[in-house]
């Protein structure tokens, strides 16, 4: 393919091989095609990713990268468009505009929670790939800027910073039930049991979830050449459904204030809770209970002024008792006293006196 180029083309070559012939000569010339996203990434972010791939290229002191912005010009001079350009054939058609030995292109995409990064190295003059790398990654996209670090060490053949194999430990997990999500370090890895091979030495930490059942979190730590074994016992999670009348009552569970009723409080099996439902004016109400099942507790809260009003009539019938007893007492002392004073004094042989009338008769003259 013959390409004409323009006085400005020649021009941005020409002080591209000024700043290239000042480096040291037994360096690559390379030039970064803008990589491409297969979802998941802005293309902010992949300008980011890009642009630190290609300072970390730099920093190999084994390529000599020609600048972005005179990449652009160049291209743009020539009519080349970079978007989308990801195949091998349209790589090496920009370096040879570009007048470099190698190019280097590739994409970057998203699958659930992983991160997929392809990388191409591509030799201009034969048009075979030198070299392929991938790297798969779990979570932030922070976590993107170290692989491209790691990729273009790999592209330079330095191998100083790959990580030793003596620095890795292995982490088995078994969870009661199985099939619980996993998550170290905050980054998906799959469900139980599973186990992790290759995890950094050191501390971590992990995060095992189940739908219906209590989240389990702690920190471990990986020993070199080791596996650590992590068994976790998952306990079911229950609601209790607690409703009062009248409503908006205050709950306590455990002497901590949780809400009003009507209310649904989750608790982990076998749970022991002590609850208190307060309400102004009410009676306050109160249960222990050992979860085993979902409940539902449905209290009927007594009125203080009725409980005030029962233990008033209760004395007031202690003292009107009393009275009323105190009244017969003095009553009967009076009727004995009556007939006390009523009976004849002088009767002989306690005979009772005959009369004929109404009144004694009077006694006979001598």
């Amino acid at each position: 393919m013959i390409m004409k180029f323009g006085i400005k083309t020649m021009m941005l070559i020409f002080c591209g091989f000024i700043i290239i012939s000042a480096q040291e000569t037994d360096r690559i010339n390379i030039a970064v095609i803008d990589l491409e996203s297969r979802g998941g990434l802005s293309q902010s972010e992949i300008g980011v990713l890009t642009d630190r791939l290609r300072s970390q290229l730099v920093q190999t002191n084994s390529f000599n990268v020609v600048d972005r912005g005179l990449m652009q010009d160049i291209l743009k001079e020539q009519g080349f468009q970079m978007t989308g350009c990801t195949s091998t054939d349209c790589a090496v058609q920009a370096g040879k505009i570009l007048g470099v030995q190698q190019m280097v292109a590739g994409t970057i995409g998203r699958i659930g929670n992983l991160y997929t990064v392809d990388i191409s190295l591509i030799d201009v003059q034969t048009s075979k790939i030198m070299k392929s790398l991938t790297r798969d990654y779990s979570g932030e996209v922070e976590g993107l800027v170290g692989i491209m670090k790691s990729i273009a060490e790999e592209l330079a053949g330095i191998q100083t910073h790959k990580p030793a194999e003596t620095a890795k430990g292995v982490l088995d997990i078994k969870s009661n039930p199985d099939k619980a999500q996993i998550y170290v370090d905050n980054a998906y890895k799959g469900q139980t049991p599973l186990k992790i091979a290759d995890l950094a030495a050191g501390e971590h930490v992990l995060k095992i979830v189940k739908a219906g059942y209590n989240t389990v979190e702690g920190k471990f730590s990986i020993e070199a050449k080791k596996t650590k074994e992590y068994n976790a016992d998952l306990k079911k999670i229950y609601n209790i459904k607690i409703s009062s009348r009248p409503s908006d009552a205050v709950i306590y569970i455990d002497n901590r204030q949780i809400g009003v009723t009507p209310y649904t409080y989750q608790v982990v099996e076998d749970s022991k809770i002590a609850i208190v439902i307060k309400k102004e004016n009410f009676k306050s109400y109160e249960k222990s209970m050992v979860i085993k099942k979902d409940e539902a507790l449905n209290v009927e809260l007594e009125f203080a002024g009725a409980i005030a009003k029962k233990d008033e009539q209760v004395k007031e019938g202690d003292k009107s008792g009393g009275k009323t007893w105190l009244w017969i007492g003095a009553g009967a002392a009076a009727a004995g006293a009556a007939i006390f004073f009523l009976l004849p004094k002088d009767s002989k042989d306690d005979e009772p006196v005959v009369t004929t009338s109404e009144y004694p008769l009077p006694p006979v003259r001598p």
